[in-house]
């Protein structure tokens, strides 16, 4: 069910962040374990 309804998510902007977020520590832990 990729869609879910509005309600599932009411800030979908918040999650984007939090994706952003997690993407930005993951590229640092890999820069780190280098």
């Amino acid at each position: 069910y990729l869609n879910p309804p509005d309600d599932a998510n009411p800030d979908p902007e918040a999650g984007v962040d939090e994706a952003i977020q997690a993407a930005e520590s993951a590229v640092d832990e890999l820069f780190a374990a280098e």
